[in-house]
């Protein structure tokens, strides 16, 4: 992340990620929360920290194996078929002509 400082009350941040990482989602919702933090701190209020931990996250998914659902669920995933993986793609992924991966080394 970069904070350019134009003036005294104007500022850019750049906050920029592998694609991996974040989601555009996820950077609306950091890009949110340091907004808020910022609005927050400028009004002299507290900053309050309200942010989802690695633990409630692990607990949540580990809850959505073991939820009523959870049998159906599976069993529908297990029902999709692998072949059409193959084809779909992405946005803004290159389009590649069928050409094979082959690995090796130099």
């Amino acid at each position: 992340m970069y904070l350019i400082r134009l003036l005294d009350d104007q500022h850019i941040l750049i906050v920029s990620r592998p694609a991996l990482c974040a989601d555009n989602r996820t950077i609306q919702n950091l890009v949110n929360q340091i907004a808020e933090g910022c609005d927050q701190s400028c009004q002299g209020k507290e900053v309050t920290a309200n942010y989802v931990q690695y633990v409630q996250f692990y607990e949540c998914q580990n809850q959505l194996l073991t939820d009523e659902d959870a049998e159906a669920a599976q069993a529908h995933w297990q029902q999709q078929t692998i072949k059409s993986l193959s084809t779909l793609k992405l946005p803004h992924e290159p389009q590649v002509n069928n050409q094979q991966f082959i690995t090796g080394s130099y």
